[in-house]
């Protein structure tokens, strides 16, 4: 039995170091003088874009910028609270937090009272080492936000993704519904990025052979 389980951790060890953290999608890219799409004209409204990633494995982190574009006068505010969502798409590709059949829910978190300048971006940085997510090569994922104050917007990239696909639309929900064909104006969508811890292929065959050898011995 020893030898058994120092088979299977071995195989562990060996199938982790050929494991290793990558970028599963990413519309990064400077954006200093990129475009927004407002998303807080409504105290219920949200956002959403979707990522059609290009890998699978274990979530480590999400990040997404956003943007205030509001000045005092037109009733903006340097300080804001929003919720940001990850969602599993149902297969009808249309974001869908709520209703009878809201996508799966994978990821939440709320920010509140957080300093955005006027005229300034924000970048969010989500861990999700906690969160134990695990999703398949090719999955669209949803990043939502929700409640974000007046003249707040997403920060857009002009050029497509490079890593993973999108859509082209950015889905805006709640007291209105609207969606924007963002490639209109040369736009490909949200500035998302999704990190993975994704296994090498060698990973997973090791991990199929301790298992065989594992469940021989214990045949025998």
């Amino acid at each position: 039995m020893r030898s058994v389980l120092l088979s299977m951790t071995l195989t562990v060890a060996l199938a982790a170091s050929t494991s290793f953290a990558q970028s599963i999608y990413d519309n990064f890219g400077p954006f200093e003088f990129n475009p927004y799409l407002e998303c807080g004209s409504f105290d219920l409204q949200g956002c959403a874009d979707d990522m059609i990633v290009d890998n699978g494995g274990r979530l480590t982190s999400f990040k997404y910028i956003l943007h205030n574009q509001g000045g005092s006068f037109s009733g903006g505010s340097e300080t804001q609270s929003w919720d940001i969502y990850l969602l599993l798409d149902d297969g009808d590709g249309v974001p869908e937090l709520a209703g009878p059949s809201p996508d799966t829910l994978l990821y939440t978190n709320s920010h509140v009272s957080q300093t955005i300048l006027f005229g300034s971006d924000y970048e969010g940085t989500e861990s999700l080492f906690a969160s134990n997510i695990v999703v398949s090569p090719g999955a669209r994922i949803w990043g939502a936000v929700s409640g974000l104050g007046f003249n707040m917007g997403l920060r857009l990239n002009p050029a497509m993704p490079s890593v993973g696909s999108t859509d082209g639309n950015v889905y805006r929900f709640g007291e209105t519904t609207d969606v924007f064909d963002v490639t209109g104006n040369g736009d490909s969508g949200w500035q998302l990025q999704l990190n993975a811890i994704v296994p090498e292929p060698a990973s997973l065959t090791l991990l199929g052979f301790g298992a065989v050898a594992l469940i021989r011995r214990r045949r025998n």
